[in-house]
């Protein structure tokens, strides 16, 4: 019974909450790749991104750091991989960094 009162009241602040803070991050394990964390987000939000936009908006925020290696993939090219720069979110917050997807 309670679990049918609890998980939909998590996903509903899960969804809410992800939108304004930077959560999904800590969801992937690091390194990860761009279309991981775009994925994460859809499958939270229940909505598609256009791929480049999602790139050009995180990568606008200036959270995160590109790795120096790339994800290898057989069909495709390579995809970078990043993780959250913690310490830079933390100081754009202090500037006025508005985190929004």
């Amino acid at each position: 019974f309670y679990l049918s009162i609890i998980i939909p009241k998590a996903n509903r602040r899960l969804r809410s909450k992800i939108q304004w803070q930077p959560i999904g991050f800590e969801l992937l394990k690091p390194p990860f790749t761009m279309p991981e964390l775009q994925s994460l987000y859809e499958c939270i939000l229940k909505t598609t991104f256009d791929r480049r936009n999602f790139h050009k908006k995180i990568m606008s925020l200036g959270i995160l750091q590109h790795v120096g290696i790339r994800h290898a993939n057989e069909r495709r090219r390579p995809a970078e991989l990043f993780i959250f720069d913690e310490t830079q979110y933390k100081s754009l917050l202090q500037k006025g960094l508005e985190f929004k997807i």
